[in-house]
């Protein structure tokens, strides 16, 4: 099994509103951010129009909406940098990426800053919440069994998970009505978890948890309901770990 480890804490946001932009020449949207654990990517549609060019500045960068601590542009991709040019043609469309360093969990609002002119790429009080919390809006308990475990290490130098052990096991995670804790139930033990924080990701069915067990051990887990599977990823003496589990059945009661 190889799993690239830079989508371990990925989260997905479509979409996303804003309080505000720059740009009265055209129009141009932001279209998705993908949070990783080591970048932030951020999609965007241009729509050209009049014939003319676009770049963006190298000194464009990101940062919590009323925050001061900056997250400058590390990549460009489907845009030249200044001072080169990207040549356009009148109503021509132009999809780019942008790439940035990444950024905590808990910031929820970003502002990104190419520069001070009118005429810059500049938005204020981007959204980086995604999706219906479709769990958490049901009055019921959540509960979910496993049947298969598959554990592997991160390697370092292909960076990505190899497998290194594998057996069918039936487990039981049993969530709390408001979702802020569940039981995970094994044949050996029952651990007890706190959920730090979650985020939902609509488009692909996921469930995002920082998470911390009753030993004080902290994790994040992957609740991935359109390929029914539960990841969770830790260290251990200095080495980087995932465990995925298969989901036999999910279901609800009182």
């Amino acid at each position: 099994m190889l799993i690239s480890s830079k989508l371990v804490g990925q989260t997905v946001v479509t979409n996303p509103n804003m309080d505000r932009q720059n740009d009265s020449n055209s129009i141009i949207n932001i279209t998705k951010i993908e949070k990783y654990s080591d970048k932030t990517v951020v999609y965007f549609l241009y729509k050209n129009t009049n014939y003319g060019w676009i770049n963006i500045d190298p000194n464009t960068f990101m940062k919590e909406t009323g925050g001061t601590k900056k997250y400058t542009l590390i990549q460009a991709i489907g845009i030249d940098v200044a001072p080169n040019q990207t040549d356009l043609r009148g109503g021509q469309e132009v999809a780019f990426k942008l790439v940035f360093p990444a950024i905590p969990n808990n910031i929820t609002k970003i502002d990104i800053i190419e520069c001070e002119k009118s005429s810059c790429f500049n938005f204020y009080g981007i959204q980086l919440k995604n999706g219906e919390n479709k769990i958490l809006d049901a009055p019921k308990k959540m509960n979910i069994s496993t049947t298969h475990l598959k554990v592997a290490k991160r390697n370092e130098k292909t960076e990505k998970y190899d497998l290194v052990n594998e057996e069918d096991e039936v487990t039981f995670f049993e969530f709390n009505k408001r979702f802020t804790m569940f039981k995970h139930t094994t044949p050996s033990s029952t651990s007890t978890y706190i959920i730090k924080s979650s985020e939902y990701d609509k488009e692909k069915s996921q469930w995002d948890f920082e998470i911390v067990s009753d030993a004080g051990n902290k994790y994040f887990m992957l609740l991935d309901l359109k390929n029914s599977s539960i990841v969770l990823f830790f260290e251990r003496d200095g080495e980087s770990y995932l465990a995925l589990r298969k989901i036999k059945k999910l279901w609800f009661e009182e």
